[in-house]
């Protein structure tokens, strides 16, 4: 699991893990991870989107000529808990987008703030559809943003 976390940010320390219905398709995936990351000079970090990431990044085809589709029902949910002591004030230092929705699919993000803890709930559905090359551009540019949204920058003042 370090390993997983570490590829993408290789600063974030794994504390505890707990994973859940990894061979029974029939069921949802649940992965629980604890983690640490360091905190920059002026307070500021980003929530990363490991496992959302995996799921939403893909390597980009320059020039695409063919169809592509989504042939089965994905959706992702996650829920991220930021648990923080000592701190008198964490507070959103760069808002990004808290939802789309296209022909691909749509997406929701929604922090709810509490005495000690922050919780980011978010979730994704995809459109099961076939598209065409000239979609591809903003297929791409769906996902870069829908990433670019979860990993939502915080600093404790």
């Amino acid at each position: 699991m370090q390993r997983w976390v570490s590829s993408r940010y290789n600063d974030a320390e794994v504390t505890d893990y707990f994973v859940e219905n990894v061979f029974d398709a029939s069921n949802d995936l649940i992965i629980e991870l604890q983690y640490r990351l360091p905190i920059d000079d002026d307070g500021s970090f980003d929530v990363p989107g490991f496992f959302e990431a995996h799921y939403f990044e893909f390597e980009r085809v320059a020039d695409r000529r063919f169809p592509f589709e989504q042939d089965f029902p994905l959706r992702v949910s996650s829920v991220t808990a930021l648990k923080f002591a000592d701190v008198d004030r964490l507070e959103v230092l760069r808002q990004k987008p808290e939802s789309d929705e296209t022909r691909f699919g749509n997406w929701r993000k929604r922090i709810d703030q509490g005495a000690g803890s922050w919780v980011i709930s978010f979730d994704y559905v995809a459109n099961t559809s076939r598209f065409e090359p000239g979609d591809y551009r903003d297929f791409a540019e769906f996902h870069r943003k829908l990433v670019s949204s979860i990993e939502q920058p915080l600093i404790i003042n």
